[in-house]
């Protein structure tokens, strides 16, 4: 028997507002390919997508591109498969960001997050390929704003749009 989605899934969104989603995604996996194709060439004005600005952290792009994966299959037909694999990723990414937040608060910086990049860090500088605290609290709220739009009832529906107004 397949799993059931929710009334609300099946009746969800208008197509300018799918086609809407759907090219706010497609802009920010864009963005994030981007930034990680800068990182791989070595393209500081990709990295910090225009001149002067601090480096997007391959973390970050990486997060981009899952998000928007998930924000898509968000805006497809009902299907169960969509509904589920869009609220693992996201509460993956959830995971990501709460953990690379809680280490970047406490000074700690993980090589994970730019696997096979090489990043030099001056030191006494601002770590530079590392996710930053601001960058992973926005994704939490993110992630809940996502999480709350699932919901069948209007309270988490305003709360989901709320965060993502914010």
């Amino acid at each position: 028997m397949a799993a059931e989605l929710p009334d609300k899934e099946k009746n969800r969104d208008s197509p300018p507002l799918k086609t809407l989603i759907r090219t706010c995604a497609a802009f920010v996996a864009l963005t994030g390919g981007l930034t990680l194709f800068g990182w791989i060439i070595g393209a500081p004005l990709l990295l910090s997508l225009g001149s002067g600005n601090v480096p997007v952290a391959p973390s970050t792009a990486m997060l981009f591109m899952l998000y928007a994966a998930a924000l898509y299959l968000r805006s497809n037909p009902p299907l169960p498969w969509a509904y589920w694999a869009g609220r693992i990723i996201v509460s993956a990414g959830t995971a990501v960001a709460l953990l690379l937040l809680i280490l970047s608060l406490q000074g700690i910086y993980l090589d994970a997050e730019h696997p096979g990049l090489p990043i030099i860090n001056p030191a006494g500088e601002i770590p530079i390929g590392h996710m930053s605290p601001a960058t992973a609290l926005l994704f939490l709220l993110a992630s809940c704003s996502f999480l709350s739009s699932y919901a069948n009832r209007p309270r988490p529906a305003r709360v989901a749009g709320l965060l993502a107004g914010l």
